[in-house]
């Protein structure tokens, strides 16, 4: 069900006034003294739920039908395209530089596309508060406390967490020249790191990027095509590189900027101080923007420029990656200025969910700024890009392995993401609805196989606390962890069962390897909504008895074939379905060496 703006029972005798607003879940920003409305359900953390349910509280929904959403993409696109070059001639004035507004948008696009997603959430949801309730209060964060992200990657660690969310709530209410309590936090904010990198790992990964960094530098000859962030293994990319004569090299760049020693406010207020916009959210932006905007398209963009010109090629051949346009700020430089000197930008899909859905911001995004792009087997036309169907760089090692003989369990993968809005549609208001289908799926599975059930939560918890909503729900339920990787995880169950088939990478690589596997979804969301190109082959998935979009009758059916899964899977209308589906969404080939290196070959000839 799509959750609308109801008015709670526990709320239905409170005035128009005296509310408290809490825009975070840190609970010395609550006053509990008052009837609380809750700005999102990320306020409300589930490890602390006998506290709030103890006192009158109110969580909004989004407050429209879900697929206005698109509506608000649209507008949001919109809005970005006209800030675009205003932030460009800003920025450019601010370095003494003259740069186009393609290379603006390859630096800071999707960092603005991310802030104006998250501004226009917040904005909107304490207008709803303001509407309803006139005279609400709240505790906004002292401006003592506020932080500047270094960098893209690092902006994204802080919105995983409580305390900027609650920093920029506070922005915008002073924007909107409310005057409410403050508070200080007695500990910084700190840029919140992905669990998924132990420290382990962090020193295997420093030692790896120091060994290609001197790859790189024994290489200063720039025909060739660098590659960062593309999913080959080292095995695959050591191949292509012996495939190409040397021809596809590896680019060390991590995602660290030189540090700024200090936020130069002055020259924050010049980029901020131009009129923007006709509504009241429009006029915020400037201010906001120049005041958030991450120090590496500011104090440090000078730094980053240095760097790029001492360190890499000037202008190679050409650049490939799949995940660096977004996070990597240095690489972002990099590509912007090659690409004015001749430099082709390759794009290469990131997740399973590109090429499937209505609208994927990244997608978007990606195709608008590389010359060509490689699918996984789909193919667009009317963009920037040219778009290739190539095997997928995760897979194609990967060829369709039968798994192993003894493979027994139901394996249930499930996500999370973060307890905020950072890109529409991904409202609040679907994970919500997320939760509540896991819910009915876990206790709607027949006692006969639910013993063979194993939960593999998300690498990454974000605050949800996953774990124990699972052992509230399934209390004897085995719930896993990461020690084991998913690829060979993944091969030892009988069956895989995926609740988030639109933005899982897991279940395609499932298919690749020809394992037997359950997906589940609901439909009436829009960030569930396929493209009419992609539509066709998820449905003869439905067709097929693979994909549900109820989760009881996916539960009933595992208890249906747990016995017989291998029969089950075997038919050939269900096998069709798969091939069909992997042609355009998971291509793997056995002459993927060959296919890339001749692709890379003809890049270097160009």
């Amino acid at each position: 069900m799509v959750f609308m703006n109801i008015l709670s029972p526990k709320m239905a005798d409170v005035s128009r006034a005296g509310v408290f607003l809490a825009t975070t879940a840190l609970e010395d920003f609550w006053d509990v003294s008052y009837p609380i409305v809750f700005l999102s359900e990320g306020c409300k953390r589930y490890s602390r739920r006998a506290y709030w349910e103890s006192f009158k509280s109110e969580t909004p929904g989004f407050g429209a039908d879900d697929d206005k959403t698109f509506e608000i993409v649209a507008y949001l696109k919109q809005v970005h395209e006209r800030l675009l070059p205003v932030l460009a001639e800003r920025l450019n004035a601010a370095h003494g530089t003259d740069l186009p507004i393609r290379s603006w948008r390859i630096v800071i696009g999707p960092w603005l596309m991310y802030y104006l997603h998250i501004l226009h959430d917040k904005y909107h949801g304490i207008l709803r508060v303001k509407e309803r309730y006139p005279e609400f209060t709240t505790i906004c964060l002292d401006a003592s406390c506020f932080v500047t992200p270094q960098n893209t990657f690092e902006f994204i660690g802080h919105m995983k967490g409580d305390q900027y969310n609650l920093q920029i709530c506070s922005k915008i209410l002073r924007a909107l020249n409310y005057k409410f309590p403050e508070k200080k936090v007695e500990v910084g904010i700190g840029a919140e790191r992905s669990s998924a990198l132990s420290s382990a790992l962090r020193r295997v990964r420093k030692v790896l990027e120091g060994r290609l960094a001197s790859l790189g530098r024994i290489s200063r000859n720039g025909d060739k095509v660098f590659f960062i962030g593309a999913y080959f293994s080292v095995s695959a990319a050591i191949r292509l590189f012996l495939k190409t004569g040397g021809g596809f090299w590896p680019l060390s760049c991590g995602f660290e900027t030189p540090e700024a020693a200090c936020i130069d406010h002055g020259l924050r207020d010049k980029i901020g101080g131009v009129k923007f916009g006709n509504t009241e959210f429009e006029r915020i932006l400037m201010p906001l923007i120049a005041g958030d905007l991450p120090r590496s398209f500011v104090e440090s963009f000078g730094n980053i420029r240095e760097r790029v010109k001492k360190e890499f090629v000037p202008a190679p051949k050409a650049l490939l990656s799949a995940i660096s346009w977004h996070l990597n700020d240095v690489f972002k430089v990099y590509a912007a200025e090659a690409a004015e000197h001749g430099t082709v930008l390759l794009g290469l899909q990131h997740g399973g969910n590109y090429g499937s859905l209505k609208y994927l911001f990244q997608e978007d995004y990606e195709l608008g700024i590389v010359d060509n792009y490689y699918s996984w087997g789909w193919s667009k036309s009317g963009c920037r890009s040219e778009v290739k169907p190539m095997p997928a760089s995760k897979f194609s090692y990967k060829m369709r392995k039968s798994g192993d003989k003894q493979a027994h369990g139901i394996l249930y993968v499930t996500t999370t993401w973060l307890r905020w809005l950072l890109q529409y549609p991904l409202t609040m208001d679907y994970w919500s609805d997320y939760f509540h289908g896991q819910k009915l799926f876990l206790s709607n599975i027949p006692q006969a196989v639910r013993e063979h059930l194993v939960i593999r939560p998300h690498i990454e918890d974000f605050g949800w606390d996953s774990v124990s909503r699972f052992a509230d729900l399934v209390p004897d339920a085995r719930i896993e962890g990461w020690e084991v990787p998913f690829s060979k995880r993944m091969l030892k169950c009988r069956i895989l069962v995926c609740d988030h088939p639109c933005y899982s990478t897991t279940f395609i690589e499932a298919l690749v390897n020809n394992k037997p596997t359950m997906l589940f979804y609901n439909p009436k969301f829009a960030a569930n909504r396929f493209n009419e190109e992609a539509k066709p082959y998820w449905d003869k998935l439905k067709e097929a008895d693979i994909l549900f979009d109820d989760p009881i009758l996916a539960s009933k059916k595992i208890g249906e074939i747990y016995d017989n899964v291998d029969a089950w899977w075997g038919d050939k209308k269900r096998q069709d379905a798969v091939r069909s589906f992997l042609s355009h969404f998971g291509r793997a080939s056995a002459d993927w060496a060959d296919e890339w290196s001749a692709e890379i070959n003809r890049v270097l000839k160009k």
